[in-house]
């Protein structure tokens, strides 16, 4: 509705109107028999915002007033807002993940079951990715995770976690990670840090199609919704802060989460994972399509 509204295109505001209304009304039929006051509440805001929405874009559309469309945009503002509010509120509210949790282990233990079948094949894939192939050109390197968050697809070397070893180097993984997304939703996309064992890495940079880099012109100035993409996709989010003058399908994100032996040096770390972000782009590339993961 807002890039149809830029353009003053009244043909195609007219079906997105109908869209709208049709997915606004059908949202309300849902939400009728809510008992929950708290939701019942931000419904009805929501209702009425949408019912002047409505009638403002429809005099538009009638008589062509730029008033009654700048008020529309205006309202669809907090529109959203309501829209979003009504998410958490149904679908992330604590209490409701928490009486969840029984129904969301038995469908990941159903996954489990059908990914073991795939285990074999990739235990004995020669062209596996292993850390033995990064280890001369980036000596001390324990592991990494690269993130494409256009595509949210993870590239890692394989790990052997039936072994003690193991056992305690994912502990230790997922720390960083936790760690990392911690200070990101405070908006600090660089960091690294140490503890007895391990150095730990953490960088998220942007770029356009080309692979040129970009620098945020602006940077998050308050805490920053819960890092993924269950609740709503924080990343695309965050381009959107960081570039509100460029359309977000021209800028690429990505993430790469780094653990080296505690001997390395911070310098070291800091070239070692400049060359490694691009060498596995060169091994990536850009992912079209599914079969890439294999």
């Amino acid at each position: 509705m807002q890039l149809v509204q830029i353009q003053r295109d009244k043909e195609t505001l007219q079906p997105a109107l109908e869209n709208l209304d049709l997915a606004t009304r059908r949202l309300n039929d849902s939400l009728k028999k809510n008992k929950n006051a708290v939701i019942e509440n931000s419904h009805k805001q929501l209702m009425k915002k949408w019912e002047v929405i409505r009638k403002k874009y429809q005099e538009y559309l009638k008589n062509g007033s730029d008033e009654a469309l700048l008020r529309a945009e205006t309202l669809a503002l907090g529109f959203l807002e309501n829209l979003k509010e009504l998410l958490g509120l149904t679908s992330v509210d604590g209490s409701i993940l928490n009486s969840s949790v029984k129904y969301a282990c038995a469908a990941a233990k159903i996954v489990q079951d059908k990914m073991n079948a795939y285990d074999e094949f990739f235990e004995n894939e020669e062209d596996s990715l292993t850390i033995n192939k990064y280890l001369e050109e980036f000596p001390g390197l324990v592991h990494f995770l690269y993130v494409d968050r256009t595509t949210h697809r993870l590239t890692t070397p394989t790990m052997n976690f039936s072994t003690e070893e193991g056992l305690f180097t994912k502990k230790k993984i997922w720390f960083m990670i936790n760690f990392a997304k911690t200070h990101l939703q405070e908006g600090t996309m660089s960091l690294m840090w140490k503890d007895t064992t391990f150095n730990y890495a953490y960088f998220l940079w942007f770029e356009d199609n080309s692979g040129a880099p970009l620098k945020p012109s602006v940077f998050p100035n308050s805490t920053l919704p819960l890092p993924g993409i269950l609740y709503e996709d924080f990343y695309q989010k965050l381009k959107e802060i960081c570039f509100p003058k460029m359309s977000p399908a021209k800028i690429r994100c990505y993430e790469l989460f780094c653990v080296h032996l505690g001997l390395v040096t911070a310098s070291s770390v800091l070239e070692q994972t400049r060359r490694l972000s691009a060498t596995i782009w060169e091994l990536r590339g850009h992912p079209s399509h599914a079969i890439d993961l294999l």
